[in-house]
């Protein structure tokens, strides 16, 4: 290698790296604003952990021991896993499509890159955490990192996840009863488990994690289901808003509902706090500081039959 190439990798890094810390700062400082001009205070430390990828450090612990359930998963190296994956659209007149091709995934690859991210989990929780979330909903468990993430929510006191795949949830279990022995992980489709499920939630729901079925019309009828059961301010976060088009106009119609009075686009997902009001939402934008800023919808390589 030459002497130039030896120089020039080390400053690509520092130039990349000023840029991101560029950004973040600026995403601090607009965050900052966007709090002034009347976005929930209680939004603000998640969203400072999405931009900035530092966390407090009161969280630090919880944290650490949620990525060592990720770690330990991964560690399985090759194990094969089945999962559902994500179906396509649904056709015009569809309500729900049926549940997704059968495709086996490594242990690996479902930890570190199918799983919640670790800046996604760490938002999430601190929202749920800092709204004072009592009872918490998963769509979607895949290996129980992002339910880890959710259970382990101080004041959390029920904790609910479903995943349709066996051997996932299974996975599942485990990883949430490392932070949560209570957290109940159900092992059915989403609607057959919210048939049981909904009628139990005397208390009402204070934070759902809407993810698993990535499609406009399930993701819609998913909230439109458990919409009765919100609690007034409830958080509803939608995950994986830029996964295709049809999910992104998904996103854009939820978002307008006047059933939010804030909705905010992370990138990563999106975020909307229920009130069950008939006003407009104020609409909140921070995508442009997370990650690369860069959010376009994109086309699954599982709708294609190729490999993920």
């Amino acid at each position: 290698m030459s002497l130039l190439n030896l120089i020039r990798k080390p400053l690509r890094r520092v130039r990349r790296n000023f840029a991101q810390k560029k950004r973040a700062n600026e995403g601090l400082a607009v965050l900052d604003r966007f709090v002034r001009e009347g976005m929930p205070a209680e939004l603000k430390p998640g969203l400072e952990a999405a931009i900035s990828r530092r966390i407090p450090p009161t969280s630090a612990e919880v944290f650490r021991t949620v990525e060592g359930v990720r770690q330990k998963i991964a560690d399985r190296g090759d194990e094969q896993v089945p999962v559902y994956y994500s179906p396509k659209p649904a056709a015009e007149g569809e309500t729900l499509t049926a549940p997704g091709e059968r495709k086996s995934f490594t242990a690996r690859h479902l930890a570190m890159g199918t799983s919640v991210p670790a800046d996604v989990g760490q938002m999430i929780h601190l929202v749920a955490k800092e709204t004072g979330a009592k009872t918490l909903m998963e769509f979607g468990s895949c290996v129980g990192i992002g339910a880890s993430y959710l259970a382990s929510v101080p004041g959390c006191k029920r904790f609910i996840t479903m995943e349709a795949s066996k051997e996932l949830s299974e996975i599942a279990r485990a990883s949430v009863h490392t932070v949560n022995p209570d957290g109940e992980i159900y092992n059915e489709f989403f609607n057959d488990a919210l048939d049981h499920l909904l009628p139990t939630l005397t208390d009402g729901i204070d934070f759902a994690w809407i993810d698993g079925h990535h499609e406009k019309t399930a993701t819609i009828h998913y909230y439109e289901r458990i919409k009765p059961h919100l609690n007034e301010n409830a958080i509803v976060a939608f995950d994986d808003i830029y996964w295709s088009q049809d999910m992104l106009d998904g996103w854009n119609h939820l978002r307008r509902l006047p059933d939010f009075s804030h909705s905010v686009d992370v990138g990563v997902c999106g975020l909307c706090v229920w009130t069950g009001g008939d006003t407009e939402p104020k609409q909140w934008s921070l995508k442009e500081y997370t990650r690369s800023g860069v959010w376009k919808p994109l086309k699954p390589a599982g709708w294609t039959g190729d490999d993920e």
